[in-house]
């Protein structure tokens, strides 16, 4: 995170980047909502709960400032989408979601490679790792992480490993920021849930 001191709207905003996983994607606001609590806990935790997240807060800054400033779109049914310069502003506060969007020799990854490295980056298996607790990673943090679900078949959860580690060597490759990391955790992820990756 960027050293400067963040306000709620920048909280907010990262909180729409991050579940949109760094893509210009329709987000309900109850996912925002989430994400806003899980990433920034001290703000949005309901006062005399704080294990339940607080969503008094967050429309006022998307329909407020957010929306002024050109950064987000709403739509209907209380679905909200970044643009461009409010991906652009998530990524100076956020060095993660630079680092994807232009590695250090200013190399563009291919799209759906940046996509699903965005999303490793945004996941909650990821947050755990970064942080030195593998062992809290679930089961459902690895299904999220791959992009699978309870329900997907076993030849499309060995389909979406494999594009996830290509993603990441690709990335790797590229000299993207924390693609190493990402590296380590997939293949932790693949030895620890092999059944939800399709091994």
């Amino acid at each position: 995170m960027a050293k400067r001191k963040l306000t709620d709207v920048d909280r907010v905003l990262l909180a729409l980047a991050h579940a949109a996983a760094g893509e210009r994607e329709a987000v309900p606001y109850e996912e925002i909502v989430i994400e806003s609590w899980k990433r920034f806990p001290d703000r949005f935790s309901l006062r005399r709960h704080p294990e339940f997240p607080d969503s008094s807060d967050q429309h006022k800054k998307l329909y407020g400032s957010l929306k002024r400033s050109g950064y987000v779109v709403a739509l209907h049914d209380k679905n909200f989408r970044i643009t461009d310069a409010g991906l652009e502003r998530a990524a100076k506060l956020d060095g993660a979601l630079a680092s994807v969007h232009r590695n250090s020799a200013g190399v563009r990854l291919g799209r759906d490679d940046e996509r699903l490295v965005r999303s490793a980056l945004s996941s909650e298996a990821y947050a755990k790792w970064r942080d030195g607790r593998a062992s809290e990673i679930s089961d459902f943090d690895a299904r999220a992480f791959l992009g699978v679900a309870v329900t997907t078949t076993e030849s499309d959860r060995r389909s979406r490993a494999a594009a996830m580690t290509k993603a990441l060597a690709n990335a790797e490759a590229s000299r993207v920021p924390a693609a190493s990391d990402l590296r380590g955790l997939s293949n932790f992820i693949m030895e620890q849930y092999a059944a939800i990756a399709g091994l």
